[in-house]
């Protein structure tokens, strides 16, 4: 996307988002962020969390209301980079939020989380944050804001990566695979209809 105009730092995502920690590290520079996320999801309540906080003007909290991903995408391709704060949960958090990414071709700041199958840092795709590390998010901040050049460096890898690995030709075979797969397995043995 070589003619758009980046500006500032995008959290979106549902689920089990660390938004303490990402507000935290946010509050300690003077970087913009837009936060999309809904009052609550499940028993987290967002909105507590974000009240408890005295924000200043740089960051923006926008409620959403239910899945709205084409114009959350129009949102996130006008940003610098993709920021995935989230809370240490046994599976892909932020997965969908991460793949979006890379398809635009932005970095990303995200927590590592060891379920992803790629490794952000070694992709050069953005930087990991360890769980719950303020310092650290207000550091990888610092490093996209400070040096533009290699962010955009991270996006352009990101997008190669979407274009090489996590592309519909690829995701057709993996599924085709599962089913001859499922198809071979003895009716006894399978867990579902």
């Amino acid at each position: 996307m070589p003619d758009r105009k980046p500006e500032g730092f995008i959290s979106t995502g549902k689920e089990n988002r660390d938004v303490d920690t990402m507000l935290q590290a946010f509050c300690a520079t003077d970087q913009q962020l837009d936060l999309y996320i809904a009052p609550t999801n499940g028993s987290v309540n967002y909105q507590q969390i974000i009240e408890s906080f005295c924000l200043p003007d740089s960051v923006r909290v926008h409620y959403t209301d239910g899945v709205i991903p084409y114009l959350l995408a129009q949102k996130v391709a006008r940003k610098s980079c993709v920021v995935i704060c989230c809370m240490d949960f046994p599976y892909t958090v932020g997965l969908t939020t991460l793949v979006e990414a890379f398809a635009l071709g932005i970095p990303v700041i995200c927590s590592r989380n060891p379920n992803f199958e790629m490794d952000i840092d070694k992709e050069e795709i953005g930087i990991t944050v360890a769980y719950d590390d303020v310092e650290g998010w207000i550091n990888a901040i610092h490093r996209i804001a400070d040096h533009p050049e290699e962010a955009q460096k991270m996006g352009a890898n990101a997008r190669k990566l979407a274009e090489k690995r996590f592309n519909l030709e690829i995701f057709s075979r993996e599924i085709a695979e599962s089913l001859l797969e499922i198809s071979k397995m003895s009716p006894k043995k399978r867990t579902f209809a």
